[in-house]
């Protein structure tokens, strides 16, 4: 888990300093790289916790749901389906 969360540490740090300090302004705007991956990074949680719903207990489907949803939800407002 360690080795996961430095990567991606990494890859935000690389992020940052290119799109900040040599000011490369294509990876950050409207549908392009970060945004992409922010959305698709949520669209994965959302199916993560959609398929946790299937082996979850019963006492714990409405957390799973309730999950699941919030995910969703962060993805819809993410993405603009009028601008695509």
């Amino acid at each position: 888990m360690a080795a996961v969360f430095l990567f991606l540490l990494f890859i935000d740090s690389l992020f940052y300093y290119q799109a900040i300090v040599l000011e490369k302004e294509h990876l950050y705007k409207e549908f392009h790289l970060i945004e992409n991956l922010q959305a698709l990074a949520l669209l994965l949680t959302f199916a993560i916790y959609a398929t946790t719903l299937f082996i979850a207990k019963r006492e714990q489907r409405i957390i799973v749901v309730a999950g699941a949803l919030l995910w969703l939800t962060m993805f819809l407002r993410e993405v603009d389906f009028e601008e695509l």
